[in-house]
C-alpha cells in the first residue's frame, strides 16, 4: 500500500522532523538517532535528506506504520535487508 502525502506528513510531525531509527546495527545502541531533517529534502541529495520507511509489522491502515529515517539510516537499513 503506497504512503499518501497526508500519512507522510502526520508521521513527520510525530517524529518532530528528526530521524526515528533506533537500530543497534546502525550504531545507535537502542537510542534514537534523532538527526534533524528538512521536510523539503525528502529524497533529495542535500543536507537534512530523509526517506520514509514502512514498519511491515504494523497495521497498514494506521499512519504510525511509517518511520522517518535520515539518509544514512535508510541506506544502512536497505543494505541490512539484502
Amino acid at each position: 500500500m503506497p504512503v499518501s502525502t497526508s500519512e507522510m506528513y502526520r508521521s513527520w510531525m510525530k517524529a518532530g522532523g528528526r530521524c526515528e531509527c533506533r537500530e543497534h546495527c546502525h550504531d545507535h545502541d537502542g537510542v534514537r538517532c534523532n538527526r534533524p531533517l528538512l521536510w523539503q529534502n525528502m529524497g533529495v541529495d542535500a543536507p537534512g535528506r530523509w526517506e520514509i520507511g514502512i514498519d511491515e509489522g504494523k497495521n497498514p491502515s494506521k499512519f504510525n506504520r511509517c518511520v522517518i529515517l535520515c539518509h544514512d539510516c535508510s541506506d544502512k537499513a536497505e543494505k541490512h535487508e539484502k
